[in-house]
This record gives structure tokens, C-alpha cells and sequence, in this order.
């Protein structure tokens, strides 16, 4: 599933709130039904308890300070804007700082960076999905 939704990301051609909500619910977070908003993409989410704000998921496939959250703890990311990629490295005790995964080129560098924090999160699982 990760695998998919990295790639629908790559495939976009600007910012999505579909797909901002399809990482949000990734990530474990459920729309609270509210007859008043339109199908999750804004309004309230929970998680274990907790509840986000009104404004829906993060705009990860908008801002790039939103799709760094996604990128895991221990990795860092390098962005490369004038043609959009995004790389995320991690270190090792053997070679030092070493490529993780990297993003297709992108529309915008919000898309790349959030597609690579997706593989990022796919090889932290290592669950196939």
C-alpha cells in the first residue's frame, strides 16, 4: 500500500487532499463522520484518543514543512528544487551518511519529498505494503 500511494504521489501534478487523506488514514488516523464536511478531507480525525484540528490532514502534498514530518526519526532529507527530487539518508556505522530511497522527479518538491518519506517508511517496515 505505502509502495502504491509513493508512487500515486510521484504521478501528481500539484497538491491533492485526496491523497494527503490517504497518508493521514496510513499513518493511522480516522475521519470522524460529520455530515457537515466533505468526506473526511476536512473536519475533525482521531487517533488513540487523540483528535486533530478542524482543518483536516496536513497538506503534505502542498508544503514541504508538512511532508517533512513524514520522513522518519534518524533520516534526514535533501530536497533538490529545480528539478523536483527528494533524497533521504540515514547514517551507518559503516559508510557514514548513505542513501535511503529518493523520489521519482516530481511536479513540486512537496510531491517528491513526501513520496521519498513514504519509501522511507516503507523500508523502516519492511512490511511490503
Amino acid at each position: 500500500m505505502t509502495s502504491d500511494l509513493a508512487a500515486r504521489v510521484e504521478a501528481a501534478t500539484g497538491a491533492d487532499r485526496e491523497l494527503d487523506a490517504a497518508i493521514f488514514r496510513l499513518l493511522g488516523w480516522l475521519p470522524i463522520d460529520n455530515p457537515t464536511h466533505a468526506g473526511g478531507l476536512v473536519g475533525r480525525w482521531t487517533r488513540g484518543g487523540v483528535m486533530s484540528g478542524h482543518s483536516g490532514p496536513p497538506d503534505y502534498t502542498r508544503s514541504v514543512d508538512a511532508a517533512l514530518m513524514l520522513v522518519p526519526d534518524g533520516y534526514f532529507a535533501r530536497i533538490y528544487c529545480e528539478a523536483p527530487q527528494a533524497i533521504i539518508v540515514a547514517w551507518t556505522d559503516t559508510v557514514g551518511w548513505e542513501e535511503v530511497c529518493r523520489s521519482a522527479l516530481c511536479s513540486t518538491p512537496a510531491l517528491a519529498l513526501t513520496a521519498a518519506a513514504l519509501r522511507a517508511h516503507l523500508l523502516e517496515n519492511d512490511d511490503g505494503r
